[in-house]
């Protein structure tokens, strides 16, 4: 396919609060895009050569044909952030059912259940 669409689902909440909307979808992806952002998803965007959200779809246009591509869309670096995260990546800001409360590289992470999920 040319064109792969992803539908974002009404009503999901980050961890902060805020709604999760195509464009943060799109900032992250477009985030993951730029080779100075040493993104380990980086050879997994590659491909898009088009991304852009309309109300709440994400339309991409790919490169080339890629039946992987929904699989590859749940790979760990690819978490959704608010605004995409720039600026703010290693904040720990997701919409997953645990949320980061202390983030100590190489001395622990804990979390907290995420009421809203």
């Amino acid at each position: 396919a040319e064109y792969m669409g992803f539908k974002i689902r009404a009503g999901v909440e980050f961890h902060d609060g805020k709604t999760v909307t195509a464009e943060d979808v799109v900032a992250t992806l477009k985030r993951h895009t730029d080779e100075k952002s040493q993104s380990g998803a980086l050879g997994i965007v590659q491909g898009i050569s088009e991304m852009k959200a309309e109300g709440d779809m994400v339309t991409l246009k790919l490169a080339a044909g890629n039946a992987d591509l929904p699989f590859l869309m749940a790979d760990y670096h690819l978490i959704i952030q608010p605004g995409g995260g720039v600026g703010a990546e290693a904040a720990g800001i997701g919409a997953g059912p645990y949320k980061v409360v202390s983030n100590e590289p190489g001395v622990r992470h804990a979390f907290e259940k995420h009421a809203n999920y």
